[in-house]
């Protein structure tokens, strides 16, 4: 018998939905194959959980792939177009890519014929799926305004947190009493000046679990201690999507829901635990060390994690370490070995080469200003502004993308357009061009970032030099870290090596000489 395969797909709201689960798709996918007179191998059936937005799916890529070799397969079987693609120009595109390489492509719930009126039919469809997704997306954020107006907490805007079980009648959080005197006393130990770590640790020891039954995380404790729902504040609207990325929006958009969540803590308790973690943290009493100059600055080479500092021996070691190094809160071990390397040593050798920049202002303004002149050939900042606003507009015009696809859909079919190849070359080329236009737009935006910043280093670095340069060899530990953050310097530690560069640019480079292990000390 001739080969086929089958392509099964589920998005996650489709899961549970009767008639198009993965086995449904399959044994319906299967059937059709037997009739029609094809086999379908186990290897040849691509099943998956993945939005049907974008074809940027692992088992469809593994299909296209496949597709692509000759003579594996004559066709791929699907249970309807939407199952393939929720957009008209993906599917005729996939189409094409499909026949190209010999491959017919198969719907169980509908004809689709290689003819105008076929190809017609699967974008229409594919179109519809699409508006149907963005017409049920705006239904639902109508229906959550709507709810929160009346001060019911929507689905998926987060009922469920820590110290509260769900009225699911009234749509309102209720206090869970037991779980709320946790929340006090998560708050009243970081007012206390206790960090978010130890806080964990603590919880953890007594036993008790976080929300879904795992173990407290410092994050989890942060998350906690700065969600001003805590006391009685219930916000939504604080961010958005756009494609896959979630933006955050500035305060002044946000909403509240009165009533929504009943307060555990009062505000003055809120704002204690607020001022305690703006605090920096450090040791009580007569155990006073000196602060540390490269914590922000620095990340392990090794895991990414940041590299902060520490002390030994009341104080007289003093040293960094990547945090991944710690013990977690959970009690579990490490994720990273990498050794200790002195905080003195580092930091003089880290600002010995930072003086260097401040004593000679001039030439490294000269040479700043070489970096700004060759970032601005590929255009001024007011280019690049209008370059961002134009590109934006051409996005937004891609809104209305599909009725002018449709228009060309009825040209075709009248005859003003003469090959179906010559359609499908049109729509390629308008997604080529929207792509192409996202990517342009993302480069120009970190272009004008960079830019701004270097143009704020050239204004604000011959003022700083002047102020510093007269007492430069007594710097406060204040003025350093300005410096740094000013030459936006940034670095990793690897096997006890700082290598860093600031925005001018310029290298900087340490190596300890000593180092202390994660098990000892070396001197």
């Amino acid at each position: 018998m001739t080969i086929a395969a089958v392509y099964c797909r589920v998005s996650t709201e489709d899961q549970e939905r009767e008639g198009t689960s993965l086995d449904t798709q399959e044994a319906l996918c299967l059937e059709k194959a037997a009739q029609i007179g094809y086999d379908v191998p186990a290897e040849f059936i691509f099943r998956e959980a993945a939005s049907g937005l974008t074809t940027n799916r692992p088992r469809l890529t593994e299909l296209r792939a496949a597709a692509a070799v000759a003579g594996k397969f004559k066709a791929i079987i699907v249970l309807k177009p939407d199952r393939l693609a929720r957009n008209g120009e993906d599917i005729l595109s996939l189409f094409k890519e499909f026949k190209i390489g010999g491959v017919k492509l198969v719907f169980v719930k509908e004809e689709f014929e290689d003819s105008p009126a076929g190809k017609m039919l699967a974008f229409a469809m594919g179109w519809a799926a699409e508006m149907y997704v963005h017409a049920t997306k705006e239904a639902t954020k109508r229906g959550k305004a709507a709810r929160m107006a009346e001060g019911k907490i929507a689905q998926g805007t987060g009922p469920g947190i820590y110290g509260y079980t769900w009225d699911k009648l009234n749509k309102q959080r209720v206090i869970d009493e037991a779980q709320a005197a946790v929340v006090r006393g998560i708050f009243d130990l970081i007012s206390q000046g206790k960090d978010c770590f130890t806080v964990a640790k603590e919880i953890n020891g007594r036993g008790i679990p976080a929300l879904k039954g795992g173990p407290w995380h410092a994050r989890t404790i942060r998350n906690v201690a700065t969600n001003p729902a805590y006391m009685g504040v219930t916000y939504y609207g604080r961010t958005h999507r756009e494609g896959k990325k979630t933006i955050r929006l500035p305060e002044s958009e946000w909403k509240t829901i009165a009533g929504a969540t009943p307060p555990i803590v009062s505000p003055a308790a809120f704002k204690a635990a607020q001022d305690a973690l703006q605090r920096p943290k450090g040791r009580t009493g007569k155990l006073k060390y000196a602060p540390y100059l490269l914590t922000g600055f620095l990340r392990c080479g090794e895991c990414g994690s940041p590299i902060v500092g520490g002390a030994m021996d009341r104080g007289r070691y003093r040293y960094y370490r990547c945090r991944g190094t710690f013990p977690r809160e959970t009690g579990d071990t490490a994720i990273c070995r990498a050794r200790y390397i002195k905080a003195d040593e580092t930091d003089a050798a880290v600002w010995a080469q930072v003086k260097e920049i401040l004593k000679h202002p001039d030439v490294h303004a000269a040479i700043l200003k070489r970096k700004m002149d060759a970032a601005k050939d590929a255009g001024s900042i007011e280019s690049l502004e209008k370059t961002i606003k134009k590109l934006e507009g051409q996005l937004r015009a891609f809104g209305g993308q599909h009725q002018r696809l449709m228009s060309l859909f009825s040209k075709f079919s009248t005859g003003e357009i003469d090959t179906s190849d010559a359609l499908l070359d049109q729509i390629n080329q308008v997604k080529k061009d929207r792509e192409k236009a996202e990517k342009d737009l993302a480069t120009a935006r970190y272009a004008l970032e960079q830019l701004r910043e270097m143009e704020q280093v050239e204004l604000q670095l011959p003022a700083f030099c002047a102020q510093i340069l007269p007492n430069i060899e007594n710097a406060t530990f204040e003025d350093k870290r300005a410096a740094l953050s000013l030459l936006k310097f940034a670095g990793t530690v690897t096997n006890g090596h700082v290598d860093g560069e600031t925005i001018i640019p310029f290298r900087i480079q340490s190596k300890a000489t000593h180092h202390w292990t994660n098990i000892g000390i070396t001197t």
